[in-house]
């Protein structure tokens, strides 16, 4: 059942939206298609009260919910523009992978094996799949970040990108693979 983890992160973007300043001061101005999604939000919570199991209902509205309220609040700070952003966010895919790869190889060690989940290497993600998806995403936009970086700051996204093409090898999850190639075709 993932509607904790699921709530815990709709509960975090709903903090960053009230509590992150915008960048310029804008208002939100709803386009059609945000008019009709707004509606079929509201809808589909206010279908709840027919609902045979409105706990697996609440869960999957909210995992539509967490894309629409990330948009919200990436539009409102624009905060992929800051290179302090892209440091941690190769900062912290080189972490997971590392993690993944520690768990590889040494799947007794104790920090690493009190991480719940199964199918070694996960990284925390529960499973090496997960892990997988994340990095597929992850890659193309680490690899743009190398590319475009100059000096010694150049090494976190190059780690990044070692230390997570790494964790596919060892993953060895083909679909990840064939998504990671689409992604770099995204790039050019």
């Amino acid at each position: 059942n993932y509607l904790p983890k699921t709530l815990w992160a709709a509960l975090t973007i709903a903090i960053g939206l009230v509590a992150i300043r915008p960048r310029s001061p804008s208002r939100i101005i709803l386009t059609p298609l945000g008019v009709l999604w707004a509606g079929y939000m509201a809808w589909a919570l206010i279908s709840f009260i027919w609902a045979v199991q409105p706990r697996v209902g609440l869960e999957r509205w909210l995992a539509l919910l967490l894309p629409t309220m990330a948009y919200l609040l990436a539009k409102r700070t624009r905060f992929w523009e800051s290179e302090l952003f892209w440091r941690f966010f190769c900062l912290m895919t080189g972490l997971v992978a590392l993690i993944g790869i520690l768990q590889y190889f040494f799947p007794s060690f104790p920090l690493v094996h009190g991480f719940p989940g199964t199918a070694v290497p996960r990284a925390t993600m529960g499973q090496r799949n997960y892990t997988s998806m994340y990095f597929v995403v992850t890659i193309p936009f680490i690899l743009k970040q190398y590319l475009r970086t100059r000096g010694w700051r150049l090494l976190i996204p190059l780690f990044a990108l070692i230390f997570a093409i790494f964790f596919l090898l060892l993953a060895r999850t083909r679909g990840a693979w064939i998504g990671l190639l689409i992604g770099f075709l995204y790039l050019f």
